[in-house]
């Protein structure tokens, strides 16, 4: 749900469910461009999530950075734009979020 924009330059949301949490998206333009930068900070909310969080690491990571790279190569094409470069990074381990806390 989007919660404040900023035109042109930010949209903040938040999202809630089997993750809750925030993001913002900052547009800046550069050059002939725009330069899109989305910060996304989320929890986890079911136990199995957090389990798996820790026994499936490295393959939840990759499932995240492809996902998030496709999804950008995908916003890309919906504007008619052509994407430039894209990175992905996970910060620190979701923060479990006991579920009634959601």
């Amino acid at each position: 749900k989007t919660i404040e924009v900023d035109k042109p330059n930010k949209i903040r949301a938040v999202v809630r469910g089997d993750l809750v949490g925030t993001g913002t998206y900052h547009l800046d333009a550069n050059g002939s461009g725009t330069h899109v930068r989305f910060n996304w900070y989320v929890s986890t909310t079911q136990p199995w999530m957090n389990v798996a969080g820790v026994l499936a690491r490295p393959l939840l990571a990759w499932s995240h950075h492809h996902v998030m790279r496709e999804g950008c190569k995908a916003i890309a094409l919906h504007l008619g734009a052509e994407l430039i470069w894209a990175r992905t990074d996970l910060v620190g381990s979701p923060t479990p979020v006991a579920a009634g806390q959601q």
